[in-house]
C-alpha cells in the first residue's frame, strides 16, 4: 500500500504534539519520530481517508480495527497513547526493521485518530482470523482431524517469519496461535506487543504476566529478571506445534495461570497425540525442553522439518476426539530452577500438599523477608487452598512491592473465595490495571461485580474475558447469570448453553439455565435442568429455592413448598427462603399460612421489609384492607417507589372507596413502570367505576392488554367498559375471550348475556343467563336480563317469573320494575303493569324514564284513564323520532273526543316520517272520526301501499267506504280484513252493517248473530240484528232482539225505533207509538221514528197527531218519499184529495215504482172517479207486485165502471163479490181470472 501523503506529513503529527506538556524521555521519542516522518522512513496516512472503521478485536497490548484505504483493506491498530512513548517507539522500530516478509504481518505506516488524538498504527490486514481459530474450526462432531502435510507447512511457514524475526534480533516474547494471522492462506506473525531487541534491558517482572503462561518460557516463571532469547521463542514454538496436532489449547483444563505455571514448573507436559509422527513429536519436545541449551535454533528446526516431509508419509492423518487434554509428569521438571531459599526444595515434588509439609519445616527456622521467595510460597500455598497462609505471604510480599502483578492478583483472588468482595475489588483492579487482559482476573471482577449489584461493570468485564477466551465456560456462565440480572434472558441463555456444553455437569450452569429459562417462561425446561442440578449436588439450599419458584410458576404449589422446606432443613434461617415461602403460600392462596410466615420471619429479621409486604398483601386478600394498607405504608417508609407495594396499596384504597388516594398509589407505580400491567388494570377500574372517564379507563384497560394479552380480569373488565359506553361487539369479543380463560366466571358470564341481548342475540344471551343462574340462583342481575329477553321474545309468563324472583334479591330496580310492568301490559294485567311502572318511575333519579312513562300512557289508555295517558304523555319531551309516544298521546285525545288535538300530534309525526304506515292509520281513523271521509280515504290508501294486508287499515276503509255509500268497496275491504282477523267484532259489525246496505239480510243476519254469540248482551248489535230482521219482515223477531237490547239500553235509539216499527207491522200500533215517543224524546229529528209514529198514529185514526209527526218529518226531509206517501194517505183520509195527489205526486217523481204510492193514487183517483188515471197507476202498480190484492180489488172496480157485459149492473151483486174475495191466494186468483 503507497502512502498517498504529502510532505507535511511531520507537521501534522506535530500539531497534535505542539501544545502538550511532554516528560523529556517523550520529547526524545517524539523528535525521533518526527526524523523518521520526514526521512520518509515511516508512512504517515491521513486518517480522514480510512472508511468504513470496525472493531475486530483487541491484541495483547491494544484495540484491532478493520478499516478501508484506497480499494485496500487494512488493520488499525490503537495502543492508547497520544504521545510517541518509549514503548510506541520500540514497536515501530521493531515493525520498520521487517521491511517484509511473507510470514510476518506487514507493517504500512501510522496514523492519528482526530478524535481521541491516538496513534495508530497501520497493518496488514489479515483476513482469515488467527490459528486458534482456524485449529478450532477443523473440529467436527466431536473429532479433530489434520494431516501431517498441513501440520508441516503450517510449522515451516511459522518458523521462517519467526526466523526472520531472530534474524533481525527481533524476540517476539508472545508467540501463541492467537498471535499467528491467517490472510488468503499464508500465516503471518503478528502482534509485537512484548517484543525486544536482544539487546533491550531486562523485562520488568509486571511484564511477565502478560502473554499466555502456557507458551512462556519456565525460566521466566522462577527469574522474573532473565532476559528472553531466542530460545524462550522455540519454547512457544514448540507447544504452538503440539497444538497442531491435538487442535486444543494447551493447558486448557487449568484452573488458572499460576496453576499453569506451577504444573509447568513441575514438570507436566502434555502427552503426544496418537497418530503423531515421532520425529515430529521428538520435535516439539525439544523445543519446550526445561533447558533451554537442548532447545534447537530456527535454522535446525527448519531441516528437521523437511526431513520429515522426505521421511514419512505426508498423506497421512493425526485425529483427536478429546478437547480438554490433561498434562503428565515428564522429565521436564527440574530441582535447579529455583537454587535460593526454601523454594528450592518445592518444585521437588509433584504434590501440592507434599511440598507444603517441606515448606513449613523450612519456614519454621527461616524467616522470608524476600520479595520472590514471598511470592513464589505464596503462591504455592495457593495453589494447595490454604488460603490463609498465602493471604499472609502475599500481603508481606505487597508491603515490600506494591505493584507486584502476581501479589495483587491472587490476594485478590483469594479475598473473593473469603467473600471480602471490597478488598478483592481494590487489589483486582489495581492488577487490572496494570496487565487489562488477564482471563482470571476479569473473570472474578466480572463475579465480584456481579455479587455487588454492579451488574454493568460485571457484564464488561465478562466481555473482555471473552474477547480474549470466547468459549471460556466459567465466563460464559457468569456472564449468562450477569445477563440474567439485567434481565436480558435471551442472551443469558445463550451463554448458559454454551458454558454447558464445555461441562454439561455443572450444577451451578444448570442452576442458572433453570432460573432463565424460568424467566422466560419455559418451565418444564427449567425444571429439567433444576432436577438435574440438585441430582448431582442434592442439598444445595438454593437450587431447591429455585426449583421451588418454578415449580410455583407451573402452579405445582405442593411441589414448591416441599422444595423451599427442604432447603430450609438444609439452611433453616435463610431469610430469602422463609420469604419465599411467604410468597409461595401467598400465590397458592393460603394466605393465613402466608400471613402467619411472615409474621414469623418478622421475628427472626424485625427489619425484613419484605415481610411486610407479604402481609400486607396477604390482609388484602384476606379483606382486611385497612390492616394492609397499615403494613403497605410501613414497607412503603422503606423503600418508597416499589411498584408492587404501591399497587396493592392502591387496589386497597379503592375497595375502601378511597379512590383519590387509590389513583395517587397507582400513578406513582405507572410513573415507575408505564407497562405495568396490573397498575393499568386497577388504574382503569379506578376510572370507570368511581370517576366514570371511560376514555381513560378504556386507555388504560388496552395498554394493559397489550402487556399480558390474556389476562382474562382485564378482558372482562375491558369487556364491561366497551359494553357501557355500547360498544357492543367489542365487548362481546373480549368477554368470549375471558371466558374461554376462565369459562365458569360467572360476572363474565352474566355481562356477556347481557352484551348479547343488546345486540339482538336473544339465544346466545338465553344460553349464557341460564348458565350463570345454574351456578348462582339468586343472581338478581341475570334474572333481571333473562326476564327483558322474555319479554322482547313475547314470552311474557317467564318474563313475569323472572323479574318476579329478581324483585325479591333487588326490589327499588328500576329496569326489573319497568320490564315488570311492561310484561304486565303485554298480559293485559294494566292494574298490575300500572303499579309497577309507578315504582319504577319512583326509583328512577329522573323520574322520568321516557320508555318506562311511554308504555304508562299505554298502561293509562288500556284503563280508560285518558287524562292521566295525556299527562303523562306530555310528561315526555317526545320528538318526531317517537312516533308510538306521539300515536298513545293521539289516541288519548281521541278517546275524549279532542279530535283535532289527536289530528294535529299524529300531522307532526308524518311530517318526520311521510311513510309511516301506522301513523298514516290512526290519522285515517281520525280523519274518519272526524267525518272527513275523503282525507281518512287517502289516508288509509296510502298506508295500505306499504302494508297491504293490515287488518285495521282494510276495516277503516272499509268503515269508510261505508259512510261513503260505497259498499260494495266497503264489503271489498271487510271481507279481506275478516280473513286476515275473522273474528274482529268492529269489522263483523260494519259488513254486517253493509249486507244490511247492500239488502243482503241474510248474511247481514249471520254477522250480528255471530257477534252475539261473542257477547250476547251487547244492545248495539242486538239493534242491528232487529233491524235486519225487520228487513226480512221477521217482525217478531225483530220485535224481541229490540226488546232485550232496551232492557239492556232503554236509550238504544237503534232498538227504540226497530221496536217501533215492529210492533207497527205487527199491528200493534200503540206500543210502537210509545216507543217511538221514547225514541223521540232522545231523538226529535229523527225522520224513521216521526214518520213511522205518524204511520202509527194514523192507524189509530189519530190523524191530527200523524198529520203533525209527518209534516215534522218533511220539514226535516222534504225529499222522503215514504213520509209524502205517508202523508198523502192521512190528507185522504181526512179528504184532503187535492193535498194527498200533491204529496202521492211528489213521492212518486221520487220513487216512481212505489206500488204503495201508485196504489194510494189510484185509490184517489177513484175516489176522484179518474177512472183512467186511476188504471194506468194500479196496471203500474200491479206490473209491481202482481199479487198485491187491493191493486187487484180497485182494478176490478174500475173494469165495471167502464163495462156491464160481462157482469151484471147489480151493483150490490158487484160489491159482494169485491167483499167476498179474501187475500188468500185462491182468492188473488180468482180476482186474477175476471181481470
Amino acid at each position: 500500500m503507497e502512502n498517498t501523503c504529502d510532505n507535511t506529513k511531520s507537521k501534522i503529527f506535530l500539531s497534535f504534539t505542539m501544545n502538550k506538556p511532554l516528560m523529556s524521555c517523550s520529547r526524545k521519542y517524539s523528535k525521533w519520530l518526527e526524523e523518521e516522518l520526514q526521512k520518509g522512513n515511516i508512512a504517515f496516512y491521513k486518517h480522514s481517508l480510512f472508511k468504513n472503521i470496525q472493531d475486530i478485536g483487541k491484541g495483547g497490548f491494544g484495540l484491532i480495527s478493520s478499516a478501508d484505504y484506497d480499494g485496500t483493506k487494512v488493520a488499525l491498530k490503537n495502543l492508547y497513547t497520544k504521545e510517541a512513548t518509549r514503548d510506541f517507539v520500540n514497536e515501530l522500530k521493531q515493525l520498520r526493521a521487517i521491511n517484509f516478509h511473507p510470514n510476518i504481518n506487514q507493517f504500512y505506516g501510522i496514523t492519528i485518530d482526530p478524535n481521541t488524538e491516538n496513534l495508530l498504527l497501520v497493518l496488514q490486514f489479515a483476513n482469515e482470523g488467527n490459528l486458534r481459530q482456524y485449529l478450532q474450526s477443523k473440529w467436527q462432531e466431536g473429532t479433530f482431524k489434520i494431516s501431517l502435510n498441513e501440520i508441516i507447512n503450517i510449522a515451516k511457514k511459522i518458523t521462517l517469519g519467526l526466523m526472520r524475526l531472530h534474524e533481525n534480533n527481533i524476540i517476539h516474547c508472545d508467540l501463541h496461535p492467537k498471535n499467528i494471522l491467517i490472510n488468503n492462506g499464508e500465516f503471518l506473525i503478528a502482534d509485537f506487543g512484548l517484543s525486544r531487541k536482544i539487546n533491550d534491558s531486562v523485562i520488568s517482572s509486571i511484564v511477565t504476566s502478560h502473554g499466555a503462561p502456557a507458551y512462556i518460557d519456565p525460566q521466566c516463571h522462577i527469574n522474573p529478571a532473565k532476559k528472553r532469547d531466542e530460545k524462550s521463542d522455540v519454547y512457544s514454538l514448540g507447544v504452538i506445534f503440539w497444538e497442531l496436532t491435538s487442535g486444543a489449547a494447551s493447558f486448557e483444563s487449568a484452573i488458572n495461570g499460576v496453576a499453569v505455571c506451577v504444573q509447568i514448573l513441575q514438570g507436566y507436559r502434555h502427552d503426544t497425540i496418537p497418530g503423531t509422527p515421532s520425529n515430529f513429536s521428538e520435535l516439539y519436545k525439544k523445543c519446550w525442553d526445561i533447558d533451554p541449551q537442548k532447545r534447537p535454533t530456527t535454522q535446525e528446526i527448519l531441516t528437521i522439518l523437511d526431513n520429515i516431509l522426505k521421511e514419512t508419509v505426508v498423506e497421512m492423518f493425526i485425529t483427536n476426539r478429546h478437547r480438554r487434554l490433561t498434562p503428565i509428569l515428564t522429565r521436564n521438571g527440574s530441582p535447579n530452577l529455583l537454587s535460593v531459599g526454601p523454594s528450592a526444595q518445592i518444585f521437588k515434588e509433584p504434590s501440592s500438599r507434599s511440598l507444603l509439609k517441606k515448606l513449613r519445616r523450612s519456614n519454621s527456622s527461616q524467616k522470608l523477608d524476600d520479595s520472590r521467595e514471598l511470592k513464589a510460597q505464596g503462591l504455592v500455598y495457593y495453589e494447595a487452598n490454604n488460603y490463609e497462609r498465602s493471604l499472609d505471604l502475599l500481603s508481606k510480599l505487597l508491603k515490600i512491592n506494591p505493584e507486584d502483578g502476581d501479589g495483587l492478583k491472587f490476594r485478590g483472588l483469594i479475598y473473593f473465595k473469603q467473600k471480602k468482595y471490597e478488598k478483592s475489588l481494590e487489589d483486582l483492579s489495581k492488577f487490572l490495571y496494570m496487565v487489562n487482559n488477564d482471563l482470571p482476573s476479569l473473570i472474578t471482577r466480572g463475579q465480584i461485580y456481579y455479587i455487588l449489584g454492579r451488574y454493568e461493570e460485571s457484564l464488561v468485564d465478562l466481555n473482555e474475558s471473552l474477547k480474549i477466551d470466547a468459549n471460556n465456560h466459567i465466563a460464559l456462565k457468569y456472564r449468562g447469570q450477569t445477563l440474567y440480572m439485567l434481565k436480558r434472558y435471551e442472551e443469558s441463555l445463550a451463554d448458559l448453553n454454551k458454558s454447558l456444553e464445555n461441562d454439561l455437569n455443572d450444577p451451578e450452569a444448570l442452576r442458572s439455565r433453570g432460573e432463565t429459562l424460568s424467566m422466560l417462561g419455559r418451565y418444564e425446561e427449567s425444571l429439567s435442568d433444576l432436577t438435574k442440578s440438585l441430582e448431582l449436588d442434592p442439598n444445595n439450599a438454593v437450587t431447591r429455592r429455585v426449583r421451588s419458584q418454578t415449580y410455583s410458576m407451573l402452579n405445582n404449589f405442593e411441589e414448591s413448598i416441599a422444595d423451599l422446606n427442604k432447603s430450609l432443613e438444609i439452611d433453616p434461617n435463610n431469610i430469602i427462603t422463609l420469604v419465599c415461602r411467604g410468597q409461595t403460600l401467598f400465590k397458592s392462596g393460603d394466605f393465613e399460612k402466608s400471613l402467619e410466615d411472615s409474621t414469623n420471619l418478622l421475628k427472626i429479621d424485625s427489619g425484613n421489609k419484605i415481610s411486610l409486604l407479604i402481609r400486607g398483601q396477604s390482609c388484602y386478600k384476606l379483606n382486611r384492607y385497612r390492616e394492609s394498607i397499615d403494613h403497605l405504608t410501613k414497607f412503603l417508609v422503606i423503600e418508597p417507589k416499589n411498584v408492587e407495594a404501591l399497587t396493592y396499596r392502591g387496589q386497597a384504597y379503592y375497595m375502601l372507596g378511597r379512590y383519590e388516594e387509590s389513583l395517587v398509589d397507582l400513578n406513582k407505580v405507572l410513573n415507575i413502570e408505564p407497562k405495568h400491567a396490573i397498575a393499568l388494570r386497577c388504574r382503569g377500574l379506578v376510572y370507570f367505576y368511581s370517576l366514570k372517564n371511560y376514555t381513560e379507563s378504556l386507555k388504560d384497560l388496552c395498554e394493559s392488554l397489550t402487556i399480558e394479552k390474556d389476562n382474562a380480569f382485564a378482558l372482562r373488565y375491558r369487556g364491561q367498559v366497551y359494553f357501557t359506553i355500547k360498544r357492543y361487539s367489542e365487548s362481546l369479543a373480549d368477554l368470549s375471550r375471558s371466558l374461554e380463560l376462565e369459562p365458569d366466571n360467572v360476572f363474565a358470564i352474566c355481562l356477556r348475556g347481557q352484551t348479547y341481548y343488546m345486540l339482538n342475540k336473544y339465544q346466545e344471551s338465553l344460553a349464557d343467563l341460564n348458565k350463570s343462574l345454574k351456578i348462582n340462583p339468586n343472581n338478581a342481575c341475570a334474572l333481571q336480563i333473562r326476564g327483558i329477553i322474555h319479554y322482547v321474545l313475547e314470552s311474557y309468563d317467564e318474563a313475569y317469573a323472572d323479574l318476579t324472583e329478581s324483585l325479591k334479591f333487588d326490589p327499588s330496580n328500576q329496569d326489573a320494575l319497568a320490564h315488570l310492568g311492561y310484561s304486565c301490559f303485554k298480559m293485559k294485567k294494566y292494574d298490575e303493569s300500572l303499579k309497577y311502572l309507578i315504582k319504577s318511575l319512583e326509583n328512577d333519579p329522573t323520574g322520568n324514564n321516557s320508555s318506562t312513562r311511554q308504555i304508562l300512557t299505554q298502561v293509562n289508555y288500556e284503563l280508560k284513564m285518558y287524562k292521566e295517558c295525556i299527562q303523562n304523555s306530555n310528561l315526555l319531551e317526545i320528538s318526531p323520532e317517537n312516533l308510538d309516544a306521539l300515536r298513545t298521546r293521539a289516541n288519548a285525545y281521541c278517546m275524549l273526543g279532542k279530535y283535532q288535538a289527536s289530528l294535529d300530534i299524529l300531522s307532526q309525526a308524518l311530517t318526520f316520517d311521510r311513510c309511516n304506515a301506522l301513523i298514516l292509520r290512526c290519522r285515517g281513523q281520525i280523519y274518519y272520526l272526524l267525518k272527513n271521509f275523503g282525507e281518512a280515504l287517502d289516508d288509509l290508501n296510502t298506508s295500505l301501499k306499504f302494508e297491504n294486508n293490515n287488518a285495521f287499515a282494510l276495516r277503516t276503509r272499509g268503515q269508510t267506504y261505508y259512510m261513503l255509500g260505497r259498499y260494495e268497496e266497503s264489503l271489498a275491504d271487510l271481507d279481506n280484513s275478516l280473513k286476515i282477523d275473522q273474528d274482529n267484532i268492529i269489522a263483523l259489525r260494519f259488513r254486517g252493517q253493509t249486507y244490511y246496505k247492500l239488502n243482503r239480510y241474510e248474511e247481514s243476519l249471520s254477522d250480528f248473530s255471530k257477534l252475539l254469540n261473542f257477547n250476547p248482551i251487547d244492545s248495539t248489535i242486538l239493534g242491528y240484528r232487529s233491524q235486519t230482521y225487520y228487513a226480512l219482515e221477521k217482525y217478531k223477531e225483530s220485535l224481541k232482539d229490540s226488546m232485550y237490547s232496551l232492557k239492556i239500553d232503554d236509550k238504544n235509539t237503534i232498538a227504540l225505533l226497530i221496536q217501533g216499527q215492529s210492533s207497527y207491522k205487527l199491528g200493534r200500533y200503540k206500543e210502537s207509538a210509545q216507543a217511538l215517543t221514547k225514541l223521540l224524546k232522545i231523538a226529535p229529528t229523527n225522520v224513521d221514528a216521526l214518520k213511522t209514529r205518524g204511520q202509527s198514529y194514523f192507524m189509530l185514526n189519530e190523524h191530527k197527531n200523524s198529520l203533525k209527526d209527518l209534516n215534522q218529518a218533511l220539514i226535516i226531509d222534504p225529499s222522503n218519499a215514504m213520509a209524502l206517501r205517508s202523508r198523502g194517505l192521512v190528507h185522504y183520509h181526512l179528504k184532503q184529495y187535492a193535498l194527498s195527489l200533491d204529496d202521492l205526486t211528489k213521492s212518486l217523481n221520487i220513487e216512481p215504482k212505489s206500488a204503495f204510492a201508485l196504489r194510494t193514487r189510484a185509490q184517489l183517483y177513484y175516489t176522484l172517479e179518474k177512472y183512467n188515471e186511476c188504471l194506468v197507476d194500479l196496471n203500474k202498480s200491479i206490473e209491481l207486485e202482481p199479487n198485491n190484492v187491493t191493486a187487484l180489488q180497485y182494478h176490478i172496480k174500475k173494469l165495471l165502471m167502464e163495462s156491464n157485459t160481462k157482469f151484471s149492473s147489480d151493483k150490490s151483486s158487484i160489491k159482494i163479490l169485491i167483499k167476498s174475495l179474501n187475500i188468500d191466494s185462491d182468492g188473488v186468483e180468482a180476482l186474477k181470472s175476471l181481470i
